[in-house]
C-alpha cells in the first residue's frame, strides 16, 4: 500500500495565505511539470490514504456489528428449549443476512465505486494540464470515447506522451471498468459473456477477491477495495514516470532554442 504524502507542518493557517507570485492552485511554486508530476502523484496518494483509512472503518464496522448481533442471539437462545432455539434462530436468519451480505456488500461496492470515480476525476485533470503545458488545442470533449479510455487516448495521441497500458496495473484497472459498469447500471449483473470471463479470470487470479453467483451478479469481498486501491496508487507511479521521460525532450529543446 503507498503512503500518503506528508502533509504539510506549516501550521493550519497555512491555507489562508495568499499565494506567492508564481504559485499554482495549491499554493506551491512550481512549474507545470512538475506540478503535472510529483503534485499530482503525492494528491493521489494522499487520497487514496483517506480511502484506505475509511474502508478499514468500514471493514471494521461490518466485523463489529455482525459479532454483537450473534453475542445477542445466541444469549437470548440459551434461555430457550431447543424447539424453541431453533425457531429463534430462523426468525433472526433475515437480520444476519443483512449484516453478514447485505450491508457489507453495499459498503464494499460504494468504496470501489468511489475509487473508480477517483481515477477517472484525477486522469482527466492530468489530461488538462498537460494540454495546456504542450500548448495543444485539443480537449477531452474532441476525443471519441469516455472515462479512463478517452484519457488514455488523449495522452497517448494529442499529448504524444508514452502511456503506461502494458502494464498488469492497466490490465486490472480495465477489468475493475467492467465491474464498475455491472455494479453501477445493472446491480452488478454481467450479462455479457465475455466480460463475465474477464472477471472470473481476475477473480481466479486473485483468489476470490470478487465472487459471481449463478445468476451472475457480481459481489466485491473484504479484500477487494484494498486491491484497487494499491493499483490505483501504482498506476499513478507509473504515470508519473512516462510523464518524467516525455518532459526531457521537451526541456532539452528549451534550452538549444
Amino acid at each position: 500500500m503507498h503512503e500518503a504524502a506528508p502533509r504539510s507542518s506549516a501550521g493550519p493557517d497555512q491555507g489562508d495565505r495568499p499565494k506567492e507570485p508564481g504559485a499554482d492552485d495549491f499554493g506551491l511554486r512550481t512549474t507545470p511539470w512538475e506540478y503535472i508530476g510529483g503534485v499530482t502523484l503525492m494528491i493521489v496518494q494522499s487520497e487514496l490514504a483517506d480511502l484506505q483509512t475509511c474502508d478499514e472503518m468500514l471493514e471494521g464496522a461490518v466485523i463489529r456489528e455482525l459479532a454483537g448481533f450473534q453475542r445477542a442471539v445466541d444469549a437470548n437462545a440459551s434461555m430457550l428449549s431447543e424447539s424453541e432455539r431453533d425457531e429463534y434462530y430462523r426468525f433472526h436468519s433475515g437480520s444476519r443476512w443483512m449484516l453478514e451480505e447485505l450491508f457489507p456488500n453495499i459498503a464494499r461496492t460504494s468504496m470501489f465505486l468511489t475509487c473508480c470515480a477517483l481515477l477517472e476525476a484525477r486522469l482527466d485533470q492530468f489530461c488538462q494540464v498537460a494540454a495546456r503545458e504542450i500548448g495543444t488545442r485539443l480537449t477531452l470533449e474532441d476525443i471519441h470515447g469516455k472515462g479512463i479510455v478517452r484519457a488514455r487516448i488523449f495522452l497517448k495521441k494529442a499529448v504524444g506522451m508514452p502511456f503506461p497500458d502494458c502494464t498488469e496495473q492497466w490490465r486490472e484497472i480495465s477489468t475493475y471498468g467492467i465491474i464498475r459498469n455491472a455494479l453501477a447500471h445493472t446491480n452488478g449483473v454481467l450479462d455479457d459473456s465475455r466480460k463475465r470471463e474477464l472477471v472470473l479470470q481476475f477473480a481466479n487470479e486473485t483468489h476470490g477477491l470478487v465472487k459471481l453467483t449463478p445468476a451472475h451478479v457480481v459481489l466485491p469481498q473484504a479484500d477487494f477495495v484494498p486491491r484497487v486501491i494499491a493499483t490505483i496508487g501504482q498506476f499513478f507511479e507509473q504515470l508519473h514516470s512516462a510523464w518524467e521521460l516525455a518532459k526531457k525532450p521537451r526541456e532539452l529543446r528549451k534550452h538549444t532554442e
